[in-house]
């Protein structure tokens, strides 16, 4: 839908980069930039998907904590990922194209959506009545 709405390749990576919702097909990025420059010095990608966080939250949320301060930065807090001892997955670490990125968090971007494609992926195709080699 990006590229569709874009019309220069400048117009598109600004939109891109808008907003992680508008990041498809599992792969999400956050940019991290000089202030002083603006000059980009640390790109994250991530195709986690949200589920496993869920999860993982969910039996251990002291290592979410943990992997956010290893990956995101120390400054991570247990009440940014957590409200009522229930796990935030659009926190404020994880749902920008600035401050981090974890996981995915684009509508679409879910395990059975993964599931899905990968099981599409198995059908076997004809062409002309006949199976490609």
């Amino acid at each position: 839908m990006v590229k569709i709405q874009s019309v220069s390749d400048k117009q598109l990576w600004q939109r891109a980069d808008s907003s992680r919702k508008k990041q498809d097909e599992y792969c999400e990025w956050s940019v991290t930039r000089n202030p002083e420059t603006g000059k980009i010095t640390k790109v994250t990608f991530t195709s986690e998907g949200p589920e496993y966080w869920q999860f993982l939250s969910e039996r251990d949320p002291d290592l979410v904590l943990r992997l956010y301060r290893e990956h995101i930065g120390p400054e991570v807090q247990r009440s940014d990922l957590f409200a009522n001892g229930e796990y935030i997955p659009m926190n404020r670490w994880n749902n920008t194209t600035t401050d981090g990125a974890m996981h995915l968090i684009q509508q679409a971007n879910t395990l059975s959506a993964e599931i899905e494609l990968a099981a599409a992926s198995t059908l076997v195709r004809q062409s002309g009545g006949t199976h490609p080699h």
